[in-house]
């Protein structure tokens, strides 16, 4: 499953810079009330039934019970939520923010895949960067980002190339009961499309074919860089008090891939998906910062050293 569905939002991305402004930012604007605003953190966590291809363009499907963790942070800086994951902005605007956000690639070694019987497991991918992000409105935003990536087998670890995506993405939502800050009950829905690319070294973590793994049925095969693939996801979030129930669909399509003529690439279209069920468990007295108040780092230094 690419990038922008579940493992992006359970990646926290924390930096000291943030942190430290973080510390000193203000909750809300003196034209909030607060009464109306939800805690500024709340946790929780769950489990769900996931469905996801084994490596991009895999031919072989695994499905595992994994555990979900819940987490809200609405702060002026970092904000993890739902609707966008975790992310730091560093830059805001009116209608544009430089975030800081980043997402992970699982790793093999959770099932075993018949394409690449005998070849290294494949190692898990974090990738971080910028993230640049154009808000039409509250609901359709159009989002590109550059992410530095890096592979572990939790042993070692080392430089694994670069990933740009290119993403639109509609969100969409009702509240009933309760207050404006804590509804009885909610839905929150979002569908995206989106376009990866990525260089040489990243790809041929998944394509290449080195000499020592030759067979009958398995080429020699050095990755290009260019197109991996295009995504189409829908996510549903059904809230009821404490409880959390999360569905996710997710078609990736790899016919735009560059490496179609890898023996690995096994399949041209990928549908994966998620369920799970989770309930908060706590939340903070504090209030948040509405998401039109928040601010990036250079906004903050900037106010700081015109004082």
């Amino acid at each position: 499953m690419p990038r922008s569905v579940f493992f992006t939002k359970i990646l926290t991305t924390i930096l000291v810079s943030v942190a430290l402004v973080l510390a000193h930012s203000p909750l809300a604007t003196a034209s909030d009330d607060i009464n109306d605003l939800p805690p500024r953190w709340e946790y929780g966590g769950g489990l769900g039934v996931a469905n996801f291809e084994h490596y991009p363009a895999s031919s072989q499907m695994t499905t595992l019970i994994v555990p979900i963790p819940l987490f809200k942070y609405r702060g002026s800086v970092i904000r993890a939520d739902d609707r966008e994951g975790t992310r730091a902005h560093l830059l805001r605007e009116d209608n544009w923010v430089l975030d800081f956000s980043g997402g992970a690639w699982p790793g093999k070694g959770l099932a075993e895949d018949d394409a690449r019987k005998g070849m290294d497991e494949l190692p898990w991918i974090i990738d971080l960067g910028p993230q640049l992000v154009y808000n039409f409105n509250s609901d359709l935003k159009l989002k590109a980002g550059i992410f530095q990536a890096a592979s572990t087998d939790f042993s070692s670890s080392r430089l694994a190339g670069v990933v740009e995506e290119i993403k639109i993405q509609w969100t969409w939502g009702s509240k009933k009961g309760g207050s404006e800050a804590n509804p009885e009950y909610r839905t929150n829905s979002q569908l995206a499309f989106s376009v990866t690319f990525a260089d040489r070294q990243f790809l041929s973590n998944y394509f290449d074919v080195g000499r020592k793994d030759v067979r009958s049925d398995r080429a020699f095969y050095e990755a290009v860089g260019g197109a991996l693939e295009y995504d189409e996801s829908y996510i549903q979030t059904w809230a009821f008090r404490d409880w959390r129930v999360i569905a996710v669909v997710d078609l990736a399509n790899y016919d735009i891939s560059a490496n179609r003529s890898s023996p690995l690439h096994k399949s041209d279209h990928n549908l994966s998906g998620l369920l799970a069920v989770g309930y908060i468990f706590g939340q903070s007295k504090e209030r948040s910062v509405p998401e039109k108040d928040s601010q990036g780092v250079i906004n903050v230094i900037e106010e700081r050293l015109e004082k």
